[in-house]
């Protein structure tokens, strides 16, 4: 059974605006991230399930897309499978360079939650400093 990664990611209205309009998509009446849409993972391999592979926790920080997906204003909020996306967020403050964007998130096996914040080229993780 997987264990679920509950995030919320906040950035100025316009960019989540601009975000949900280009990477949210729509199921079945279900939204959900496409993060192979900011992420591309070609998979080659046809021995086994696609999304078994570790390539898509490599690449994206974790192995599905973000499921449970809601957002208002400035907020994105959804579930993904056992860990954060960060390398997706990391991704998106590229793409929208000088935009401060800010993920807090809670696991489901930690007692606590924790946060990541983006500025240029450094990210702050729980409020310390790291190089991207």
């Amino acid at each position: 059974m997987a264990n679920y990664c509950w995030n919320k990611l906040s950035a100025p209205k316009d960019v989540i605006k601009d975000i949900v309009n280009k990477y949210i998509l729509e199921e079945d009446g279900v939204k959900y991230f496409e993060f192979n849409l900011i992420i591309p993972v070609v998979d080659n391999s046809e021995s086994q399930d696609y999304r078994e592979r570790d390539i898509y926790i490599e690449k994206w920080g974790t192995k599905y897309d973000g499921c449970d997906v809601y957002f208002e204003d400035d907020i994105i909020c959804f579930a993904t499978v056992n860990s954060p996306p960060i390398p997706i967020i990391g991704e998106l403050a590229e793409l929208y360079k000088g935009t401060e964007f800010s993920l807090s998130y809670e696991e489901n096996d930690l007692a606590g939650e924790a946060w990541v914040e983006w500025y240029g080229d450094k990210y702050y993780l729980n409020g310390e400093s790291w190089f991207i």
